[in-house]
């Protein structure tokens, strides 16, 4: 039989294959015939998350390519939708700090043969990419542009200065820069602080994106006023939904009246306690989610409160901890709280109008003896986040499923975050975090305890979903080769009994003066 006199696919269930397919397998799928790769291309190309800097190089110059010189004549530029240069692409390469004429022209190239661009984030935290890649995106911005995500290493005293950037921002302020679509914006500043121009320039494009804007974060490592001097009032953004800000900021006149905010994310970069610290009780009515540090979640779950105007906190993220996958950019968290922090901060979740369901936190081991003492405060809870700065003993794993897992009647997630391993870099991760067989075994004990359960991870690196049939099947397969991994040692130095200790009532200068946890 000649290929030609083969029975051919429909184009429905080819795209319907294609669809289904994960996206590690879709370049193997595009190899089979010219009908599967016209389907997957779109699929590959849609989303682009870019980790290593030989790849995102790569990446760049074949978007950039001209049609006529790509397989099947395509122009691949218009297919992307979402483009994400993580921090690790110019890190521990030995790329030159400063700019690159070639590399630079390289990638506006690229960004101008994106126009259905919807996504874009930059996260390189320590090289000043991402100040030109904004100009290019500014001088022609993609028309479907919504998200806008960056990490801007860049100040007027920065020893690279690029003058070509600073002179684009000039121009910028007679013509504006106009996004209509743009519904996410997050901005980063790890040093310094951006020039007047910069500053003014976004500052205009987010006031004309007021009517559209709904996630806005402006956070700075070295600039607490960072926010006030790029963000316009949040009078003036009626539409936010999503709000990040120093928690310096929640205490200055005109914050906390947004009847309509949701989401309130709290960034304390410079380390200062708000112990007595107190919000209005009319601030941020409607609050649902709430990231912020423990020291810090009395200011919205006040036991002072009357119970008509406590907030209806039903999602806390303690620390910042979220489930990304290898850890994301976000995951490292600088300081990891103790267990009795952590308890301490929980029983104020009883102070809230509605009952907790997603709650995130980080600790440095597992221990299930504490993790015990959580169960009165979490019963209701739905999914769960929990981030290590350990290696948990195996045998403590094995063991959530009676001790945890089975008090716990409606919780359908419970993930396992190794992020404050992946900072340090792509091959490290919990010890168990690639052993397929051990991992299903837990997941065997942990169906005897729960029916709920359908959505499981012990690493970042891939996930578990429970199908219908009741089998386990991973979101991906495991990376090759060995970790790199620290695990607890047997005899920790903790000399805390608190299993026997009163979390309702702390002495501060007794809580002081202990060894600190882990």
């Amino acid at each position: 039989m000649t290929a030609s006199s083969r029975p051919r696919l429909p184009t429905e269930l080819v795209h319907i294959i294609c669809s289904l397919t994960r996206k590690s397998d879709l370049p193997a799928v595009a190899l089979a015939s010219k009908l599967f790769n016209e389907m997957c291309t779109p699929l590959l190309y849609r989303t682009i998350d870019l980790y290593a800097y030989a790849n995102a190089q790569k990446c760049a110059i074949t978007l950039a390519s001209a049609p006529s010189k790509l397989a099947f004549g395509r122009d691949l530029g218009p297919l992307v939708h979402s483009l994400v240069i993580h921090g690790s692409c110019f890190e521990f390469t030995g790329v030159p700090l400063g700019f690159d004429p070639r590399v630079d022209a390289l990638w506006a190239l690229t960004i101008r043969r994106m126009p259905n661009l919807r996504t874009f984030r930059c996260l390189v935290p320590t090289r000043p990419r991402g100040i030109y890649l904004l100009t290019m995106l500014l001088a022609n911005p993609p028309p479907s542009l919504r998200v806008l995500d960056l990490v801007l290493s860049y100040a007027v005293d920065f020893p690279q200065f690029p003058v070509p950037v600073e002179r684009v921002f000039q121009r910028l302020l007679i013509t504006p820069p106009v996004i209509p679509q743009l519904s996410e914006f997050s901005l980063f500043l790890p040093t310094g602080s951006l020039t007047a121009n910069v500053d003014h320039v976004l500052h205009t494009l987010l006031a004309s994106s007021a009517n559209t804007l709904r996630t806005l974060r402006i956070t700075s490592s070295t600039h607490r006023d960072a926010f006030q001097a790029i963000s316009p009032p949040l009078s003036l953004l009626p539409a936010i939904q999503t709000l990040s800000l120093h928690t310096s900021s929640l205490i200055k006149p005109g914050m906390g009246h947004m009847s309509m905010l949701r989401a309130l994310r709290v960034y304390n970069t410079f380390y200062m306690h708000y112990r007595d610290a107190v919000l209005s009780p009319a601030a941020w009515p409607a609050l649902e989610d709430l990231t912020c540090d423990p020291d810090t979640l009395h200011m919205f779950l006040n036991p002072d409160l009357e119970p008509d105007q406590r907030r209806p906190i039903s999602t806390l993220r303690l620390s910042h901890v979220v489930y990304e996958h290898n850890g994301g950019d976000d995951g490292n968290v600088d300081i990891v709280p103790r267990w009795r922090d952590v308890l301490e901060a929980l029983e104020l979740v009883e102070f809230s109008a509605t009952p907790l369901k997603h709650l995130a936190f980080s600790v440095t081991k597992l221990k299930i003896h504490r993790f015990e003492l959580l169960l009165p405060i979490i019963g209701g809870l739905e999914s769960m986040v929990v981030s290590f700065s350990v290696s948990p003993n195996m045998d403590d794993v094995f063991a959530l499923g009676a001790a945890i897992i089975a008090r716990l009647p409606r919780l359908h997630t419970f993930l396992l975050s190794d992020a404050n391993f992946k900072a340090s870099g792509q091959n490290r991760a919990f010890r168990f975090a690639r052993d397929l067989a051990l991992q299903r075994s837990w997941l065997a004990e942990f169906s005897r305890h729960s029916s709920v359960l359908r959505h499981v991870a012990f690493t970042t690196e891939f996930e578990w979903e429970k199908g219908a049939d009741g089998a386990w099947f991973p979101t991906e397969l495991p990376k090759d080769g060995p970790v790199v991994w620290l695990e607890a040692e047997e005899d920790d130095g903790d000399s805390e009994d608190e299993d026997e200790m009163d979390y309702g009532e702390f002495d501060e200068d007794e809580g002081d003066e202990e060894e600190e946890d882990d």
